[in-house]
Parts: structure tokens; C-alpha cells; sequence
């Protein structure tokens, strides 16, 4: 079996090398090494060595990877032995204005940084999120090194090499004037920059992925542009699903905080009726559609909205929370067409000529945490997700979609006003995921590996396998049944699973231990004296 700890090290972090059958051994009291070696019958080959000789601690890799390891658990020199885990570096980026991004706590995206910062997929394709907006400073320092570039056009010559209508668009695509020259404005800026700022670069802010290509679609302000706009995408990833990926690009994301100046419902228009269509059209290719609800507080199913009110099962609607984590009070909402809210009260974002925004407020600041968020869940590192996008992106699309709305973070506040009734939780959503699609990774197995001392009379140390990263619990009764310790917990996935309780409280006798996660337990029957 895989463990997920080293599957996520691998892919996204740097981290020692070490051999999967390494294991720390912590004995009684200190033994010379060629004394233990004699005492466990281990061979000069397993390598036996001392790691911390004051806390009696030692290493060695087990060369028969069928040996029986009854031997070393029944010793009395062993007092426990534990298969050795990799180390990934905790991500937190040491961007300027990183601290000053309190979005990207509240959504966990900073949790989620210690899986992925973004980039590419398990397979290695690079993910890309467009950004559909009026302008974008492309040549932002923050920004540039992240932005798309077609490799099908040769730039700056005046020709459309790659025959797709538009000329020089080798950094992405503005609609109004066909061609790759981008209006610079703060707006999309700042959606860009929530999206994917170039993360741990010492500069400006992070972006929710540190490393992701982004694709500026720009001066789209019309119906008919934002629909060419989106076309524009559409041809990208399809190109790009039938080629193998040697065309196109693989978009996992359109990203559009805007839409009409005035209420406006899908049926009043054949326009509308049109641009709705190309939600469940991006959809068929692989790619989810976010855009931001009016910053007006009412109700659009009641008063109407463009696209919020399109209902392609491809598009996510978003509203927002502010600094307290509360529903934002100028934001629309509506229980059935708005899906999701996200972070979008003075937001600290990009700004034009290398600028930075500290104040970037509306739904169009909360759409592209979404978005970004999608970008975040393509790198999940199992081959069964990659199959998905292969096969079948369209499902995938829909999956994704269902688990971002449903390991949101609920907020009364939110239960009236949204379809899931939550706040947008990046990390919940990357191991939700993984425990439904990574089937490859068994998520389910918990095991004991030893409880001690026991019997005990100050403290005891549990030491535990878990390939789940989901909430843990400990449940301690005693002999009447009753229960007289609980905790729940998270596995850290940097340090050795152990628990050390506290028991110098407990009368004497006889208790049962019980560590229970998703649905699944074990139990122990522990001494006090």
C-alpha cells in the first residue's frame, strides 16, 4: 500500500531520500549497537545505528520486507518500533505581503500548501485558469512568470501562426482588437493575482497556487465578446483532449467576475439563452466555469441576474464573507442559484505597474478563490484522477465541482443565502477528494502499533498507523462503561504518529482505549495503577 504521506512529498515538495524500509527502533535502556544487533538477531546488513542515544532511539532497514516483526514488538529491550515516514517542508511563502492576506487563512489555502502549491498535474500536464476580465497587467513581477504562453504562435511577427484568428496571441488573447496586446487594468490584475501570484518569490503576495499558468482573455465587456471569449478557451482544452496534449491548453478553470449592469434572467434573451449554453459546452470539455453574483444585497432568483442565473451543472456562482467570516451585506445571494462564498472584503491583491491593492472588495475578489481553489484540486496525486481527466473530463469537472461545495466550512449566515450553505475550505476539499476518487490509497486502515507503558501510572504514548488525514478520535471509558477522556485530532503528516494522554488523574484499574476514524476503530485495554 501506498502511503499517502510519501505520495505527496514526492510530487509537490523537496524532502531527503530515504529507503521505504527504514524503520526506528526506541529501545528500554541505551545497548551498544552489536549488543542489540545479537539481542534482535539482526544481521550487519540491516544496518543498525544510533540516531539519539539519550532517548535510547535507533534505525535500521529491514532487508526481508516479508519479516515477521512479532520479534521485535515481544523483546523486552524493544519498547517500540515504527516504520520510518518522509518529511515535506511546511509551505508558508515569505512573499512581502503575505501576512496581510487573511483570505487565504480563513479558506485554508495555506493548510492545503503543505499537499500542493500548484502547477502541474500527477501526469505532468501544466494546469492553466483563465482569467476573463477587462485587462490584465500581464508584466506584472508577480504575475508574469505564471502567465500562459501558446507555443503555437511565434510572437511579435504580425502573423497568426497557429491559424486560430487571432494574431501574436502568444500571452493570451484580447477580444476586442484579435490579437495578444492586453489593456493594463486593476481589475484583473487583482483577480489574477488571487488566482495564481507567483507564490515564495520574496515579492508583492501569494496567489492560491504559488505555480499555475494563467490565461488572459481580455476586453470582453459585451455579450457577444464574452461568449467569443469563452470560445476562445473552449477551443484551447479541446484541442488539447483530442491531441494528447501535444495542442491547446489543458484549462481546468474560467474565471468571470462580472456580468449585466442591470437584473436581467436567461429566458429574456436569446443572447442569454446562448451564453448559458457555453457553460454546459466548457463543461463537455473538461472545463468548470466561475463566476461572481451581483454586489447588491437581494436576491436574484426573485430579481434576476446574468450568468448567475444560467444553471449549467458546469458553472459554480459565487457570493462573499468579509474579515469576520461573516456573509458580506452588499453581496446578492440566493439558496438556489448562488453555490458557494469565498473570501471578498478588502482583499490584498496585485495592482498595475508592480502595484499592490490592499483593498480589493466584491464578489469579483471572491470568484477567483474558487477558481484558484479548482487549479489547487487538479494536482492530486493519484493515477485514478488522472484516468478521470483523461477518460472522462467532463465528470471530473462535476466532481470536483460537488466536493467544492460540499467540504465547505457551514455558516448560518450562509444557509438561506447559498446552495451549500458554507464558506469555501481549500484543504478539507484536496482530502475530500482524495478519500473519494484516490482509490489506490487506502484511507480507511488504523492500526495500534503499541500502547506504553501499560500498565501506567503518570502518562502513556500511543503509537499508531493512519494513512487518513481526516479528523481522528480518542475515546478512553472505564470499566463501567462511562467515558473518561476524549480528544479529537488531526494526524500530522510530518512527525511520527504518537499520542502521549495524561493519566496521573485516573483512579486504578482497568480502562479501554478506542481510536476511531471514518467509521472505522480500534480498541485497547489499558492498566492504571
Amino acid at each position: 500500500m501506498k502511503s499517502l504521506l510519501i505520495l505527496f512529498s514526492f510530487f509537490t515538495f523537496s524532502s531527503y531520500s530515504q529507503s521505504s524500509n527504514t524503520y526506528i527502533l526506541k529501545t528500554t535502556r541505551f545497548l551498544p549497537v552489536s549488543n542489540l544487533e545479537k539481542a534482535l538477531n539482526l544481521d550487519e546488513e540491516n544496518k543498525l545505528r544510533v540516531i539519539f542515544e539519550d532517548l535510547n532511539l535507533y534505525s535500521f532497514e529491514l532487508l526481508n520486507v516479508n519479516d515477521n516483526l512479532t520479534r521485535f514488538y515481544e523483546s523486552k529491550f524493544v519498547e517500540f518500533i515504527e516504520k520510518d515516514e518522509e518529511l515535506v517542508l511546511r509551505q508558508i511563502p515569505n512573499d512581502e505581503k503575505f501576512n496581510q492576506q487573511y483570505a487565504l487563512k480563513q479558506i485554508k489555502a495555506d493548510k492545503a500548501w503543505d499537499f500542493t502549491t500548484g502547477g502541474v498535474t500527477f501526469n505532468g500536464d501544466t494546469i492553466v485558469i483563465a482569467v476573463l476580465d477587462g485587462g490584465c497587467d500581464i508584466f506584472h513581477e508577480d504575475l508574469f512568470s505564471n502567465i500562459w504562453i501558446n507555443k503555437q504562435e511565434i510572437p511579435n511577427d504580425s502573423i497568426d501562426n497557429d491559424e486560430n484568428g487571432y494574431i501574436d496571441d502568444y500571452y493570451g488573447v484580447n477580444i476586442l482588437h484579435k490579437n495578444g496586446n492586453h489593456r493594463s487594468k486593476n481589475h484583473g490584475t487583482s483577480v489574477a493575482g488571487i488566482v495564481g501570484a507567483v507564490g515564495n518569490n520574496t515579492i508583492g503576495i501569494s496567489g492560491i497556487n504559488w505555480n499555475v499558468k494563467i490565461l488572459p482573455v481580455t476586453d470582453i465587456l459585451s455579450k457577444e465578446r464574452i461568449i467569443e471569449g469563452y470560445g476562445y478557451v473552449y477551443n484551447l482544452r479541446k484541442k488539447y483532449n483530442e491531441s494528447n496534449g501535444n495542442e491547446g491548453a489543458f484549462v481546468v478553470c474560467a474565471n468571470f467576475s462580472g456580468g449585466t449592469p442591470t437584473p436581467q434572467f436567461p429566458e429574456d434573451s436569446e443572447e442569454n439563452m446562448m451564453w448559458c449554453e457555453v457553460y454546459d459546452k466548457l463543461g463537455e470539455v473538461g472545463v468548470i466555469s466561475v463566476v461572481s453574483t451581483d454586489n447588491h444585497p437581494r436576491d436574484i432568483g426573485i430579481e434576476g441576474d446574468m450568468p448567475s442565473l444560467c444553471t449549467s451543472e458546469y458553472l459554480v456562482t459565487v457570493a462573499s464573507t468579509d474579515e469576520n467570516d461573516k456573509f458580506y451585506r452588499n453581496s446578492a445571494f440566493s439558496k438556489i442559484y448562488v453555490d458557494i462564498a469565498a473570501p471578498g472584503k478588502n482583499i490584498y491583491s496585485l495592482g498595475i505597474n508592480n502595484d499592490t491593492i490592499p483593498i480589493f472588495t466584491g464578489n469579483s475578489a471572491a470568484a477567483p478563490m474558487v477558481a484558484g481553489a479548482v487549479g489547487l484540486l487538479y494536482t492530486l496525486p493519484c493515477e485514478d484522477f488522472v484516468r478521470e481527466y483523461l477518460t472522462n473530463p467532463s465528470e471530473l469537472a462535476l466532481k470536483v465541482k460537488s466536493s467544492i461545495l460540499k467540504y465547505t466550512d457551514k455558516h448560518n449566515d450562509l444557509k438561506e443565502k447559498t446552495v451549500s450553505g458554507g464558506r469555501l475550505n481549500i484543504v478539507e476539499t484536496y482530502v475530500g477528494m482524495l478519500d473519494e476518487i484516490c482509490s489506490e490509497l487506502d484511507f480507511r486502515e488504523i492500526k495500534i502499533n503499541k500502547i506504553y507503558p501499560n500498565p501506567a501510572h503518570e502518562e502513556i504514548q500511543i503509537s499508531y498507523s493512519s494513512n487518513n488525514y481526516h479528523n481522528h478520535k480518542i475515546i478512553i471509558y472505564n470499566n463501567l462503561g462511562q467515558t473518561v477522556y476524549k480528544e479529537v485530532f488531526r494526524p500530522s503528516p510530518f512527525k511520527i504518529k504518537t499520542k502521549c494522554i495524561d493519566v496521573s488523574r485516573f483512579t486504578k484499574g482497568i480502562y479501554y482505549f478506542s481510536l476511531i476514524s471514518n467509521n472505522n476503530s480500534i480498541a485497547r485495554q489499558i492498566v492504571i495503577y
